[in-house]
């Protein structure tokens, strides 16, 4: 496929060490037609980095939200404003890989959204943080038995779709059940969904935004399970 018709999307809070090295590995392995971080109004200067960095290269564009929107947010903010006909995001702090964009850009030839997965063959999760990945499994078993098998990893974060997907279903929700959503929805159209495994890591650098404590990872636990009841109730609407 054409990569130029491919934009990526990064949000952040707090990446001033992950940013600018992950933005160059992704422009030398995917070559996409731009790069858009839309920074969640960091406090460690995060945006004025990007900002100095667009400044040398076209390739890269800057959203800053102020004040704060949150993760959903901020991801429809970059959806939005890209030109690419395919679209993938992802996190910023090398828990996801950048070499796995070529192979998701050569899945989606036949696909409308490829999902990097952890829960197939070759897929791992190798986080560090025990609890972490024992709820993750949780919230995914959960999804696989309630909406279906052919789906390993709901709560992947890692995706590449079509923009036309996009535009018919807006993303919803506050933080990372907003993947749960757009997978589910998008199941129900009858869009044919592909998963890539991958090898789930730790944050490189910095702290994390999922579980810096256990009431915000409480908090995040419930806003998962409260989205799958209300695909349930919705039946995915």
């Amino acid at each position: 496929m054409n990569t130029k018709s491919l934009s990526v999307i990064l949000p952040t809070y707090n990446e001033i060490n992950n940013i600018i090295p992950i933005i160059h590995q992704i422009r030398s392995l995917a070559h996409p037609d731009e790069i858009i971080v839309v920074d969640d109004n960091s406090t460690d200067e995060t945006g004025s980095i990007v900002s100095g960095y667009c400044r040398t290269h076209r390739d890269v564009a800057l959203i800053e939200n102020n004040p704060r929107l949150g993760l959903t947010k901020s991801l429809q903010r970059g959806i939005d404003e890209a030109a690419g006909k395919y679209i993938a995001w992802m996190d910023a702090d090398f828990s996801h890989p950048p070499d796995l964009l070529p192979i998701m850009l050569n899945a989606i030839k036949n696909a409308d959204i490829v999902v990097g997965s952890w829960h197939i063959t070759n897929g791992r999760d190798n986080r560090t943080e025990k609890l972490h990945r024992l709820i993750s499994a949780f919230v995914n078993y959960l999804c696989r038995i309630l909406f279906s098998s052919t789906i390993h990893t709901y709560t992947s974060g890692y995706i590449l779709t079509k923009k036309s997907v996009l535009e018919e279903q807006p993303l919803r929700g506050n933080y990372g059940e907003y993947c749960i959503d757009f997978l589910v929805r998008n199941q129900r159209r009858q869009k044919k969904i592909v998963e890539v495994p991958f090898t789930c890591v730790s944050r490189v650098k910095g702290l994390s935004k999922t579980c810096p404590d256990m009431k915000t990872y409480l908090v995040h636990g419930l806003r998962y399970l409260s989205m799958v009841a209300t695909l349930l109730v919705s039946n995915g609407q």
